[in-house]
């Protein structure tokens, strides 16, 4: 048996988890020891028994909260004590979100409703003992690149351009991850078909403890295999994100992926500024009418001073048609700066998109999955004319060896 092996430990009534736990448990290809197996309910298990448990030098514990959690968390919690590091995987009923955080406050990486397959188990147990067997961060100063997408007005499609520049960066190879700091009214998690458990609320109330691990489950993953961290579906009063705690997330997340894609919230709010601090890339989206220019002039200037390099912040012109009046040569002049590239108008397209929760950028014969792609390659291109790219990050759509 390996030195380096995860101890593990299960508290289970349940003689089918019990069985499938153990038989996990007991894999050394899989770095996993058992040390102990307790079958009897939590009701069941008195102070002398619960301070056994404790003492325990098992790292990772599978804990069966039966049928009332709240007393499930209060063992979670009295074995958290004095036993630094110490990751659980819970199971039991199906429980509201805030049961779902109290369990990641006592050092809960998984929640496995009830009834449990084996390969759940399995895939969870493993993701456990990879947070348990050493620093997750990568090594080096390599850090991935951070593209922020904002409109200055509703509807101008800012939200459905940075949900496919993103599944066009994973379709890559890319490890890509999509943040929506639309706090009111993001809807990246729609645009995608998901239907994300937690959101990005959760994530900054978990800042002191964030690794890779605990990062991934809080998000969702895209077929595409895009990671999304949603924006909350109701968040509730007083709750929102720092300047400070923006800026320390996507720090923290652009060292574990090779592109951050934000979706921001069109007010310049302290979040917003916080994310405008961090950005390799600002994409400004407009649409070649009046009243979005108007809009999009006025926080240009704003959008300039808070980014690290007015120099990254670049046009992009959504909904163009042929018959515009007001050609890209007229919102490049009206703007002071270059438009990075265009996107078409496909209303019914985009529609279908969205009702099937498949992106565009997906679709073969998609003009705008193809402009997409044109924008991707213009930024690329833009980086090495001006030789910005960063220290150890290779080049847009280039894999790395």
């Amino acid at each position: 048996m390996a030195d380096n092996a995860v101890g593990c430990l299960v508290v289970s009534s349940d003689p089918v988890l019990v069985g499938r736990a153990v038989r996990l448990m007991s894999d050394e290809q899989k770095g996993l020891k058992l040390a102990a197996e307790y079958s009897q309910p939590i009701s069941e298990i008195g102070k002398a028994q619960a301070e056994e448990i404790r003492r325990s030098e098992a790292q990772l514990v599978l804990l069966d909260l039966g049928e009332d959690p709240a007393v499930g968390l209060r063992l979670a919690k009295f074995l958290a004590e004095d036993a630094r590091g110490r990751v659980f995987v819970l199971t039991g009923p199906t429980v509201a979100p805030e049961v779902l955080l109290e369990a990641m406050r006592v050092g809960a990486a998984e929640y496995l409703p009830r009834p449990v397959e084996e390969a759940d188990l399995a895939a969870a147990l493993t993701r456990a003992a990879r947070r348990l067997s050493g620093p997750t961060e990568r090594e080096g100063p390599q850090q991935g690149r951070i593209t922020e997408v904002f409109g200055a007005k509703g509807g101008v499609g800012v939200s459905t351009f940075a949900a496919n520049m993103a599944v066009a960066f994973a379709k890559s190879g890319r490890s890509t991850l999509l943040v929506d700091l639309d706090l009111d009214m993001g809807s990246s998690a729609v645009i995608l078909g998901l239907r994300p458990r937690y959101s990005v609320l959760d994530v900054v109330k978990n800042l002191h403890r964030l690794d890779r691990d605990l990062l991934e489950s809080l998000a969702e993953t895209h077929d595409s295999g895009l990671i999304v961290l949603a924006s909350p579906a109701q968040p509730g009063p007083g709750e929102t994100v720092t300047r400070d705690q923006a800026r320390q997330m996507l720090n923290f997340v652009r060292r574990h992926f090779d592109e951050v894609v934000v979706d921001l919230d069109r007010a310049i709010s302290p979040v917003t500024i916080g994310a405008l601090e961090t950005a390799d890339n600002v994409l400004i989206v407009t649409t070649p009418d009046v009243a979005s220019l108007n809009n999009t002039k006025r926080a240009l200037p704003v959008i300039e001073r808070a980014s690290a390099d007015s120099k990254r912040v670049r046009i992009v012109v959504n909904r163009r048609r042929g018959s515009d009046v007001i050609t890209t040569g007229d919102v490049s002049k009206t703007l002071g700066k270059d438009v990075l590239g265009t996107l078409p108008s496909d209303d019914a397209a985009l529609l279908e998109a969205l009702n099937t929760g498949n992106p565009e950028v997906l679709r073969n014969r998609s003009k705008y999955g193809r402009d997409v792609q044109s924008l991707i390659r213009a930024l690329a291109n833009s980086h090495s004319t001006n030789g910005k790219h960063r220290s150890g990050v290779k080049g847009l759509f280039r894999r790395g060896k």
